[in-house]
């Protein structure tokens, strides 16, 4: 869902029509490369994303009375089932933990850190960007890092400036100084010196009381993304307006602060 999210951000940017790109290799990768398998499944997944959008299809498919079950009929279903999805199986233990336990071990872990961590960055920001990330990949390089850490900052320590039609951003001085410090913990110039999450929670936990150990249970040996929440669960309901307002009801009711989208 998230990729489509994007794809739908750039439609609007552009103000323009949908253009799909499709690569396929010039060069054969078997003997039983065929283009027009790629071909009908390139179309198989266009119907299954847009549905029938252009006459054709629509005169194929509703006129037969066999429709097309889209993306957005999974997003409907998903609603009714109570489902929640989620980008990691982390940020999924994360969210699943403050909704029945009001404490996750992410937020543990950030309650444990040393002071600076917790006098200069946003605890939401933080914990879903830096602590439920398994590791700086190694192609992140030096000013993107830069980058993530100056926009964890809380409001106090920095502020949006327009000028000549641009946003320039001010950071606090002593903020600013631990931001280095941090980055030059796994930088060594423009390179990643610490590469592995293992070498780089050794970091976390020995120079800044970040200890992502605490996220490990061998007890939950699973890669899902998704969870049901049971309180949600309506089936027979196709109201969309009713199905968005009664999560927002249960997580208010729940008081906890979390980003409302993270639920649709």
């Amino acid at each position: 869902m998230k990729g489509y999210n994007l794809h739908k951000k750039r439609i609007d940017l552009v103000s323009g029509n949908i253009i799909r790109t499709i690569k396929y290799p010039l060069k054969p990768i078997s003997n039983s490369f065929n283009l027009d398998i790629i071909e009908e499944k390139i179309i198989h997944d266009d119907l299954k994303i847009r549905g029938d959008v252009n006459l054709n299809d629509f005169l194929k498919y509703s006129f037969q009375n066999n429709k097309i079950y889209t993306l957005i009929d999974f997003w409907l279903d998903s609603l009714r089932a109570g489902v929640i999805w989620q980008p990691s199986k982390e940020s999924l233990i994360n969210l699943v933990e403050k909704i029945y336990s009001q404490k996750s071990k992410a937020e543990i872990i950030f309650n444990n850190a040393y002071s600076d961590i917790k006098k200069f960055f946003d605890k939401e920001k933080f914990i879903k960007e830096i602590i439920l990330i398994s590791e700086i990949r190694v192609n992140k390089n030096k000013d993107a890092f830069i980058n993530t850490l100056k926009k964890l900052l809380k409001d106090d320590f920095r502020q949006e400036i327009k000028e000549n039609k641009k946003i320039k951003l001010i950071i606090d001085e002593q903020a600013n100084y631990f931001i280095n410090k941090i980055v030059d913990s796994f930088f060594e110039g423009n390179k990643l010196k610490v590469i592995g999450p293992k070498a780089q929670n050794e970091i976390w936990k020995n120079n800044f009381g970040i200890n992502k150990d605490l996220l490990k249970d061998e007890k939950l040996n699973f890669e899902y993304t998704f969870f049901i929440i049971p309180e949600l669960v309506d089936l027979n309901q196709n109201n969309i307006d009713i199905l968005i307002r009664k999560r927002k009801d249960f997580i208010n009711h729940k008081n906890i602060n979390i980003d409302l989208k993270t639920l649709f």
